[in-house]
């Protein structure tokens, strides 16, 4: 393959061969025609030309440039973050309670005798396998982006943990019921036209904490 000839206004990067705005014909492997890449607009040209250069320098420095993120963003981004959390403790559960749940690591997990393991691994199986349903439908809507099945879902799971809390056991309030309640309030907020990034500082302080009491 023939080296396109940019002068110095070629550069290598990451083992590829980059070139100027100036010189952008030569990617398309035509004749350099000035006309032919000229802008209509003077002032989008000059501004255009001074991105590329902006870029190339950032480039040349081995530096790469980020736009600030806006609090929409940044709350989008930890709305799914809190989703695939919950999605990994409910494939934890899977594993836990359909592998090691008559298992020296399940009992001593949750304080649990061999007799009593034994006779509760089959109730726990099936327990585990919908909590690898519930897993998989949060993985589903974080996949497709859809924010009605992370609504969905995450209620189930709120719900499902409420009532594990006052049927069974108190703990599982904390444990399930609340970081899917923190994960669903984070995908309504990150709907807001202008999410308030204070309250998702307070997710995350909230969901940590959730966490360090359920481990």
């Amino acid at each position: 393959m023939r080296k396109a000839s940019c002068g110095k206004k070629s550069f290598k990067f990451g083992g590829a061969t980059y070139f100027s705005v100036v010189d952008y014909s030569t990617l398309t492997g035509r004749a350099a025609n000035p006309k032919a890449f000229q802008h209509k607009d003077p002032k989008a040209a000059r501004s255009r030309s001074a991105d590329f250069q902006s870029a190339n320098q950032s480039l040349h420095a081995g530096t790469l440039t980020f736009k600030k993120l806006e609090p929409k963003t940044i709350m989008k981004l930890l709305a799914n973050l809190f989703v695939g959390l919950v999605a990994l403790s409910h494939a934890g559960f899977l594993v836990l309670e359909m592998f090691f749940w008559n298992h020296p690591v399940g009992q001593k997990i949750f304080n649990m005798t061999p007799e009593v393991s034994a006779s509760s691994a089959a109730l726990a199986a099936n327990q585990g396998l919908y909590n690898g349903f519930l897993a998989a439908g949060l993985v589903w809507a974080l996949w497709s982006k859809r924010r009605d099945l992370k609504i969905f879902f995450l209620g189930c799971i709120v719900i499902a943990g409420l009532f594990g809390g006052i049927t069974a056991k108190a703990s599982i309030i904390f444990t399930q019921a609340l970081p899917a309640l923190i994960a669903l309030i984070a995908v309504f907020v990150a709907d807001k036209r202008t999410p308030d990034t204070r309250l998702s500082q307070v997710l995350v302080i909230l969901l940590n904490q959730a966490f360090i009491c359920h481990f």
